[in-house]
């Protein structure tokens, strides 16, 4: 796993590989962190054999509110689902327009269990919002 952020990032993932980027904040363990006040974004590609670690992207601050979504959007741009504890509507809204599925969930429910649910679902039959995201 690389922690760059002069890194280029691909525009789409191999087939049968869901990115995930995962909205982190320093000291927040294996939890999601709010989109808002996230400090990075763990990316993770996911298949239905397993979940590999690709890198940290550490987000740089903006002024405005707009400038946040935008820059952190840049940062994800490559993924397909979006995990945080929090996110705004109208953030929301620009990350699914960015073709980018925002998944809320539980603060108790850690990441790596998340991810290795997802994995499960993968190497099961995925319900069609998943299959589209492949």
């Amino acid at each position: 796993m690389t922690d760059t952020s002069s890194e280029v990032i691909a525009p789409h993932p191999p087939s049968g590989v869901v990115r995930v980027a995962l909205a982190g904040h320093h000291g927040a363990g294996h939890w999601a962190s709010p989109f808002a006040s996230c400090t990075h974004f763990m990316i993770y590609d996911v298949t239905q054999d397993s979940v590999n670690p690709v890198t940290k992207r550490p987000v740089s601050g903006g002024d405005r509110v707009s400038d946040k979504v935008v820059g952190r959007l840049a940062l994800i741009r490559d993924s397909r689902i979006l995990v945080i504890s929090a996110i705004g509507g109208p953030a929301a809204a620009q990350v699914t327009r960015a073709g980018i599925l925002p998944v809320k969930v539980d603060t108790e429910i850690s990441s790596v269990d998340w991810l290795e649910n997802l994995r499960q679902v993968l190497e099961k039959k995925p319900p069609p919002w998943l299959q589209m995201a492949l």
